[in-house]
């Protein structure tokens, strides 16, 4: 038998889950899942780092990478510039969107649209 607090956090840990799988090309930040599934954004924080042992920062963020990664790939032979698909991933600072995108992928966003 489950206590009523971790039957909770893995409630709440399965609705962001099955929010961010139903539309998976949507930048997600922890604001709209709160609106979304109405929970505060203290108890989506909490749930998930209880229940995965990561951040759910961490794994929104490292979500709209791959989602950028994604259109970048499709991009290349598309007159696309990589400041647009990072903007519609949510990252509106290039700079720090390039450091993350390189720490995580070994290369610059601007060197996989090129391919």
């Amino acid at each position: 038998r489950q206590t009523p607090h971790i039957a909770q956090t893995e409630q709440i840990y399965r609705k962001i889950r099955d929010r961010i799988f139903d539309a998976p090309d949507m930048p997600h930040s922890v604001k709209s899942l709160s609106r979304d599934l109405g929970v505060s954004a203290f108890n989506l924080r909490a749930s998930c780092q209880s229940f995965t042992q990561m951040p759910l920062d961490r794994i929104l963020m490292m979500l709209r990478l791959n989602g950028a990664r994604r259109d970048l790939l499709r991009a290349r032979c598309l007159p696309r510039k990589v400041s647009d698909i990072a903007m519609d991933w949510g990252f509106f600072h290039w700079s720090r969107f390039a450091l993350r995108y390189k720490s995580l992928f070994g290369e610059t966003p601007s060197q996989t649209l090129k391919g």
